[in-house]
């Protein structure tokens, strides 16, 4: 018997809304000549995800280095993502077909941002900082699932990013 490759679905942008979601807040400390520590309790970030709908099936820290950038591509999987550090910058085209730029860091009161990102969404995360950003994602799909590798690079016309990253 001949086995004849499955041919993989075309993935074609979908603009569903981005969701951006209340984290949780960590208390900025008001007194800037004492030292103190953070601890982030990572079962809170599911509670949240589950909280607005997010089924979770992986979980993993994405690093984006100094003036680097993650992503610009579309895939089949949601994801749930949380910055951890710095002042990452979440780019999607929305439904207009409009670049936006969203700052993923802190909120004003020093909480934390999440951002629930559909399934086919255009989107990359630049880092304009001098240190490495650690971003926290929840996937719907886990590794070796089905749909979990079906991604593709934006094309050169689709490109989110500014012209001095390429692509």
């Amino acid at each position: 018997m001949i086995e004849v490759p499955q041919q993989r679905q075309t993935l074609e942008p979908k603009y569903s809304p981005l969701q951006i979601v209340d984290a949780g807040s960590i208390a900025r400390n008001p007194d800037p000549t004492k030292r103190t520590n953070e601890a982030i309790n990572l079962s809170h970030f599911k509670t949240i995800a589950k909280d607005v709908g997010f089924v979770i099936a992986h979980e993993a820290i994405v690093l984006v280095g100094p003036h680097g950038y993650g992503g610009n591509h579309i895939h089949r999987r949601k994801e749930f993502q949380v910055a951890l550090n710095g002042n990452p910058v979440f780019i999607y085209r929305d439904e207009a077909g409009r670049v936006i730029e969203e700052e993923m860091g802190r909120d004003e009161e020093g909480g934390l941002k999440a951002f629930v990102v559909p399934e086919f969404l255009p989107h990359a995360v630049l880092n304009p900082d001098d240190q490495p950003a650690a971003i926290f994602e929840f996937y719907d799909i886990a590794p070796g699932g089905h749909g979990f590798a079906d991604f593709r690079k934006l094309t050169p016309e689709e490109n989110l990013l500014p012209a001095s990253l390429g692509q």
